[in-house]
């Protein structure tokens, strides 16, 4: 990432110090991209300059006491934190002892100067660190204790100790951490959404799911298959994304949507004071590494507050390029009073493109290469966008789906086969080496969001990864020592979440779900104390009525698919309007 254009001058030179100005770094000269740079990037950069130009309101820097508490409050207390030994759940029982609810911290303890209960030492000690963090927000400047930080790595495939396969995890001291989740992970994300900022295809943002995005592809593919027209779809694999944020990037752009420069420079400062060891089970390593601009350090780091709402604010204004750059798809209802365009829909980092001209296409099909033809250059446009941003696409790991239709003499249609249809190659950044990428069959489901989706709608992939699911767990609950009210956590918090996620974004026959289910409740029940062969009636009735109270997995995927439909309408984003 440190080679991608805001990773390096003239781009890089738009910070704290030139306050985020787009047009002049800090010696007054003037910020000018070179005349063979992608016009991807220039145009990530107009978009920029338009929006600087809306002067959109600024939201407050200022954190009040009540909500670094609730922050504190809210934190999982089994997070690891803090390499200055102040973890986390030191906070937390500060905090139990400054609330006080149960009376037990108002006992006075002798002083040099006068009695004073363990409460209100809670309570200055609090409000003390809170002061100092609030300061720091207001003023543009960290602590120093803030740029310790320990690295730890976790394997991304159990076992698998090789170095890109571990997952690297940065433990941030809490008070820093919760500043910026605050701010830049809450704060900033909702005056994004209240402001409309935020691109409507990115689903990464308060409100949104990452099912939104499996949903939007689900109703993509059933118009082309209803209307027999052909659809484009390429599938981008992001490489590390937290750890290819360019945060000069993602400051430039908090920054003209509102973010308060001193905030701003407040995060900015640390990263790059940041020093940085590696602990491993032998201890912590003696050597450390630090940011310097022959070898950056890029990204938030894993473990940040402010991660996701920085791979959020990114893609936004890639997004917004796209729209100007791409084909993408155009859908319109039959009286021609609604009309449905877009070029991409994500979640985070996870982006699907696609190519669809409705209207033309319901008459005058395009040949093969043509729908290929639109689909790379849409494809070729988001790489080059994304390693504008300081991202990359493992294209060995993209892959594209062809929506092609055959039409007998009698009018029937039938998808034309992946072996038939024309291959696609792209580049990667300004390297120009060209990679061929995956065409999948329009019978072949791959993994979106853990969801299981083919272009042909079939279902048969993602319910075997069901029952493999479904036979992990009967197995599990039959063998081991369960009392009855761990079957029924186990049930309600392993199985039911378990088999229900795909459910907003998959259909199956009550057949399918009932066999499904099976073996699954025969297992609970007998952990339960029942006998496994009760009436459905019994064991699916409700609790009020005499029944066990468990769910049937029919009702269940109804209930998921009425939720995300009606979600969708009720908020009137682009697929509910």
């Amino acid at each position: 990432a440190k080679d991608t254009p805001w990773a390096h001058p003239p781009l890089s030179l738009i910070s704290s110090a030139n306050e985020y100005n787009l047009y002049r770094d800090a010696q007054d000269n003037e910020i000018r991209l070179p005349n063979d740079c992608f016009i991807e990037t220039s145009m990530v950069l107009d978009i920029l300059k338009e929006e600087a130009q809306k002067s959109h309101p600024k939201w407050s820097p200022q954190l009040t006491f009540d909500t670094f508490l609730s922050g504190l409050l809210h934190w999982d207390e089994r997070t690891s934190t803090s390499p200055s030994g102040r973890h986390l759940r030191l906070y937390k029982s500060l905090v139990t002892a400054h609330i006080d609810s149960g009376g037990d911290f108002r006992t006075d303890v002798p002083d040099d100067d006068q009695d004073t209960s363990i409460q209100d030492m809670a309570s200055r000690i609090l409000h003390l660190i809170h002061g100092l963090a609030s300061l720091a927000c207001l003023h543009g400047f960290y602590l120093d204790r803030w740029s310790t930080v320990v690295n730890v790595m976790i394997y991304k495939k159990p076992g698998v100790l090789e170095l890109d396969k571990l997952r690297v995890i940065h433990l941030f001291e809490v008070d820093f951490n919760l500043i910026v989740g605050l701010l830049f992970g809450r704060r900033a994300m909702h005056h994004s959404v209240d402001n409309h900022l935020l691109h409507t295809g990115q689903y990464g943002r308060p409100g949104g799911e990452c099912q939104d995005a499996a949903f939007a592809k689900i109703l993509h593919n059933h118009m082309a298959h209803y209307s027999k027209t052909p659809l484009g779809q390429f599938e981008s694999d992001a490489a590390s994304c937290f750890d290819r944020i360019v945060m000069a990037f993602c400051f430039a752009v908090m920054s003209v949507w509102g973010a308060p420069t001193p905030a701003l420079r407040m995060w900015e400062q640390t990263l790059y004071s940041i020093v940085h060891s590696v602990k491993t089970a032998l201890g912590l390593s003696p050597g450390t590494y630090t940011y310097s601009d022959i070898s950056p350090i890029i990204g938030p780091g894993q473990g940040s507050m402010g991660g996701p709402a920085a791979c959020s604010t990114i893609t936004s204004p890639l997004l917004s390029a796209m729209d100007r750059l791409a084909h993408g798809l155009t859908f319109t209802s039959p009286d021609q009073q609604v009309h449905y365009a877009t070029r991409a829909k994500m979640f985070i980092d996870d982006n699907t493109n696609y190519s669809n001209d409705f209207q033309r296409w319901l008459t005058q099909p395009p040949t093969p290469e043509h729908l290929r033809d639109l689909i790379q250059h849409d494809a070729q446009t988001w790489e080059r966008l994304l390693w504008t941003s300081g991202g990359l696409l493992k294209l060995e790991k993209c892959l594209y789906y062809l929506i092609y239709w055959s039409f007998d003499e009698d009018g029937s249609a039938s998808l034309v086969p992946a072996s038939k249809l024309p291959p696609m190659t792209l580049s990667s950044g300004d390297s120009g080496i060209t990679t061929p990428i995956d065409q999948y069959d329009s019978t072949t489901a791959h993994r979106t969001l853990g969801n299981w989706l083919s272009s042909n709608l079939q279902m048969n992939t993602a319910f075997e990864k069901l029952e493999s699911r479904a036979g992990t767990y009967t197995r599990g609950i039959a063998v081991g020592y369960l009392t009855p009210y761990d079957a029924w956590v186990s049930y309600f918090a392993c199985f039911l979440p378990s088999m229900t996620y795909t459910f907003p974004v998959s259909h199956h026959t009550p057949a399918q779900l009932d066999k499904l289910q099976a073996a699954p409740k025969r297992a609970t029940l007998l952990k339960l104390g029942y006998r496994r062969n009760l009436p459905d009636a019994v064991v699916y009735g409700s609790i009020h009525y005499g029944g066990i109270g468990l769910r049937p997995l029919f009702i269940e995927a109804g209930i998921a698919q009425y939720l995300i439909f009606t979600r969708h309408l009720r908020s009137q984003t682009d697929i509910g309007s």
